[in-house]
């Protein structure tokens, strides 16, 4: 069986093509290129949201992709400048530390709070699948600030 990972980075699934080698199963329309190792459109428009579409306003496509003007990234499919706690990561605006984005606001999920620049959840809780949850042997006593585990 030939191994097809990390063949081409944005498909949305590999599979072995008859003659033995990999088979690239992209997204939409979009279609396989083996010189950039990239799912990619034709006719001047990028994959956004699993298929090729035109860039929004304010955005052009390079490289296959859409890019903003300036120094504003994506936030969903809208250039925006980022917002405080995030910077323009291949494009789109990401949050640090573990937070992520709702409502244009990097947010530390669960009741974590951001600390020392990481989400960190209260009374020994330890931050699990986006989720504050006592460790496997203990129990939580307690709410909010003032929670502890015992």
């Amino acid at each position: 069986m030939v191994d097809c990972t990390g063949v081409l980075t944005n498909a949305l699934s590999f599979s072995e093509g008859s003659s033995g080698r990999c088979k690239c199963n992209c997204p939409g329309t979009s279609s396989a290129s083996g010189s950039s190792n990239l799912c990619s459109c034709t006719g001047g428009k990028a994959l956004l949201n699993g298929d090729c579409q035109s860039c929004p306003a304010d955005s052009t496509v390079v490289a296959g992709f859409c890019k903003c003007s300036g120094a504003k990234g994506f936030i969903g499919n809208v250039c925006s400048t980022c917002p405080s706690g995030s910077s323009v990561i291949n494009g789109i605006c990401t949050c640090s530390g573990g937070r992520a984005m709702v409502n244009g606001v990097c947010t530390c999920p669960s009741t974590s709070t951001f600390v020392n620049g990481a989400c960190v959840c209260s009374g020994g809780q330890a931050l699990v699948s986006n989720v504050c949850t006592c460790p496997s042997t203990s129990t939580l006593t307690g709410t909010g600030e003032s929670a502890e585990v015992a």
